[in-house]
């Protein structure tokens, strides 16, 4: 009873610009931590969320 039967990953932006998708996540998780969203903040976290993919 599988609904799929292909799923596709795109983790290295090939197919999709995911930045936008990538932003809103980081502001959730932020404002969930009672912090705030600051744009310095978030590129230097993309900085290193993208070395963890790369890797």
């Amino acid at each position: 009873m599988n609904k799929y039967k292909i799923l596709i990953f795109d983790l290295d932006d090939t197919l999709i610009d995911n930045l936008e998708n990538v932003r809103y996540a980081y502001t959730q998780m932020i404002q969930s931590l009672g912090q705030e969203y600051s744009e310095d903040g978030f590129k230097k976290w993309y900085e290193v969320d993208k070395k963890f993919w790369k890797d």
